[in-house]
């Protein structure tokens, strides 16, 4: 198989090839569900690392710097979630600016727990794109998954900081300018895992999104706000565990119930994807 019929999926089974009715939100959600039901392997990855980032949690509740709780009790039931990437779980998370002025200690374990977080989350988005392929997992794409989304998300993080420094217009052009990129380089992370150079994963994947943009925007509210009600769920009764305990189940049930739905979802947009 060529380096290009790699890369948009050509040549393998076709699982996550979409029709052009299933580019829609409902279509490419029910496409999603439909690769679960026909291959439940599908879903292992994430089964397995929900467990790492549930751990991952819990060392972020423990950490002497402030946490926040990205939950229903928190915005309320009406809330809708735009995933940054396929896996995407936000649901321990810290406020802008809230290690400015640390040490360097605590900052750099801060930044380990982030990493492994980032790196978790490529090794199971590699891993269901191996599974659709029929392929094997490399360290190399690993490591390439992990470096894009890092990049990825310090530009949105830094977008954000900047933005909530100019008030509420600030807010808003940082808020639009986050769907923008999140919805055109949503399918980015599979073609970094098939061996695209993260420059050229990043121009097929707008590529791809051009023309299908609210579909994908609708998917990923979709499967975003799904997974956030999932994940708060057991955060809801505080008298039935200890925080900890609530926290590592939310993070579980979120990541191993939606981000295979969102992988497979990126699966089917970076099928439209092309070298031209």
């Amino acid at each position: 198989m060529s380096e290009n019929d790699r890369i948009s999926g050509a040549g393998v089974n076709r699982i996550g090839s979409p029709s052009d009715e299933d580019i829609s939100a409902f279509g490419l959600l029910e496409g999603s569900v439909r690769d679960l039901r026909t291959r439940p392997s599908l879903a292992l990855p994430f089964l397995l690392i929900g467990i790492v980032l549930a751990a991952l949690n819990l060392v972020r509740l423990r950490d002497p710097v402030p946490v926040q709780l990205e939950t229903i009790g928190r915005y309320g039931v009406a809330h809708l979630t735009v995933l940054s990437h396929p896996g995407s779980v936000q649901l321990v998370t810290r406020p802008v600016g809230a290690v400015f002025g640390l040490r360097l200690l605590p900052v750099a374990g801060i930044a380990a727990v982030w990493l492994a977080s980032l790196t978790a989350t490529a090794v199971a988005v590699a891993a269901v794109v191996a599974l659709v392929d029929d392929d094997s997992v490399s360290s190399r794409d690993v490591a390439s998954v992990t470096a894009y989304l890092a990049g990825l998300l310090a530009v949105l993080s830094l977008v954000a900081a900047t933005g909530a420094a100019f008030g509420f217009v600030g807010k808003l052009a940082a808020f639009l300018a986050f769907v923008f990129v999140s919805v055109r380089l949503f399918p980015a992370p599979v073609l970094v895992a098939r061996g695209a150079s993260i420059r050229n994963a990043v121009r097929r994947s707008s590529a791809a999104v051009s023309g299908h943009g609210l579909s994908v925007l609708g998917f990923s509210v979709l499967v975003g706000t799904f997974q956030f009600w999932l994940g708060s769920l057991p955060l809801l009764d505080a008298s039935s565990a200890s925080l900890s305990l609530r926290v590592a189940l939310g993070t579980f049930l979120a990541v191993a119930v939606f981000a295979p739905l969102a992988t497979l979802g990126a699966v089917r947009v970076a099928a439209l994807a092309s070298d031209e």
